[in-house]
């Protein structure tokens, strides 16, 4: 499945997705809200069959709610990439959604 990963900055929370979703086999790629253009997520979701964002507020920056899943990570807090405290919270999000 292909899987746009979103957060604000494209650095912690969507990058930790997408690895975690490539090592199941998913085609996944990450961005940030705040970082790439609205003409580039446009793009990005068009391209994706699923899009995943690390918070509520993330769901009004896409035209494509139908789309769109909610991990409910809330803010970043970790700092980086593949934090462990992170992969365990995103695979229990991610156990919810049946991915």
């Amino acid at each position: 499945m292909k899987i746009l990963c979103a957060c604000d900055s494209g650095n912690v929370r969507s990058v930790t997705m997408a690895r975690i979703l490539k090592a199941r086999g998913h085609d996944a790629l990450s961005c940030g809200i705040n970082k790439n253009s609205f003409a580039t997520l446009l793009l990005l979701e068009s391209w994706a069959e699923l899009i995943l964002v690390s918070e509520t507020r993330q769901k009004g920056d896409f035209t494509s709610t139908s789309k769109i899943k909610n991990l409910h990570l809330g803010p970043d807090v970790w700092g980086e990439a593949m934090h462990p405290e992170l992969v365990r919270k995103i695979k229990r999000e991610l156990k919810l959604i049946n991915l």
